[in-house]
């Protein structure tokens, strides 16, 4: 599939788009040379406020990926983070759609599937290429993430998860400091205490052990790992060495793509540790390395998946 648009014709299709759909429309829209930018669309009118999405639209006439990536913390901060994230792969002639729901599970999976339905639904005015889908998350984002890709290759999965899935087609995958297979990480033996808040805020619940979650009614959906399928990737991910917060799920990851023979990029860091406040406590090469090869995966994907070399790097 090949869009191709001048950066002309897309102001255009932006300015009458935004004419007719005041009331959706966010406070900032933007232009620079590269890049059109959107921001704070209420895609859901029967959400709450702070479930938006961005979308930041390349002006290269070319055929261009599409980046969704998926955030559950709606704080200013992650947001100030997360645009300056999408900025970046946006000057990679890619199309990005950044999207905030900060519900809790399975809400929150729900409400980032109704995000995909709105972007599929206004496509053709955004000009995206929606088969041609990198699906991206970060820590509790990146288990929403990793549970729409499933549900996008796997039909059963969808069918647990009670969700429709538009028309799209995975090229990639990306998943920064996440976790994967929730049962599996409240079962471990070395499953930190100070996790919970993390996995509360995601499940709505504070669960110390697996024996107390076994009555949660969606337990098995939150175990994607199980339809994982090789027939998925390439995928980037990041953790950090033995994964001292989420009971190594990196590993757990990076040993389910060697055994399904997907190729992947992996960036570990190897001296990573917590600090008095139980927060990943790395050096700031962790991050700055992280960025540039989630770039470099980016490019590499676009240009020539079928050929793509796994790689791994260690900080």
């Amino acid at each position: 599939m090949s869009i191709k648009i001048t950066a002309k014709e897309l102001s255009q299709k932006i300015f009458l788009w935004k004419n007719k759909n005041r009331s959706e429309i966010g406070y900032d829209i933007f232009h620079d040379r590269n890049i059109i930018g959107i921001c704070d669309i209420h895609f859901d009118k029967s959400l709450p406020r702070y479930n938006t999405l961005d979308i930041y639209i390349s002006k290269q006439p070319s055929q261009k990926p599409t980046l969704f990536y998926v955030t559950t913390d709606e704080s200013s901060n992650k947001n100030y983070k997360r645009r300056g994230l999408s900025r970046r792969v946006a000057s990679l002639n890619y199309n990005v759609v950044s999207v905030t729901c900060g519900h809790t599970f399975p809400q929150n999976l729900h409400a980032c599937m109704s995000a995909l339905q709105w972007v599929y639904d206004n496509k053709d005015r955004f000009s995206l290429d929606l088969y041609s889908l990198v699906l991206a998350g970060d820590s509790s984002g990146a288990f929403v993430s990793f549970c729409i890709a499933t549900a996008i290759t796997q039909l059963d999965y969808a069918h647990e998860l009670k969700v429709t899935v538009p028309d799209v087609k995975l090229l990639a995958e990306a998943y920064f400091c996440g976790f994967y297979d929730i049962p599996a990480l409240l079962s471990s033996d070395d499953f930190r205490y100070e996790a919970h808040s993390i996995v509360k805020k995601l499940l709505g619940k504070k669960i110390k052990h697996i024996s107390h979650f076994e009555k949660f009614s969606h337990l098995d959906v939150l175990s994607p790992f199980k339809y994982f399928i090789e027939s998925r990737g390439p995928i980037f991910f990041s953790h950090t060495d033995f994964d001292n917060l989420f009971s190594r799920q990196g590993e757990a990851l990076m040993r389910m793509i060697v055994k399904l023979d997907i190729p992947y990029v992996e960036v570990r860091a190897i001296k990573a540790q917590m600090n008095r406040n139980w927060q990943l406590d790395v050096n700031n090469s962790f991050g700055m390395t992280t960025i540039d090869a989630f770039t470099d995966f980016l490019s590499a994907v676009r240009i020539d998946k079928d050929n793509f070399i796994s790689k791994y790097i260690d900080i």
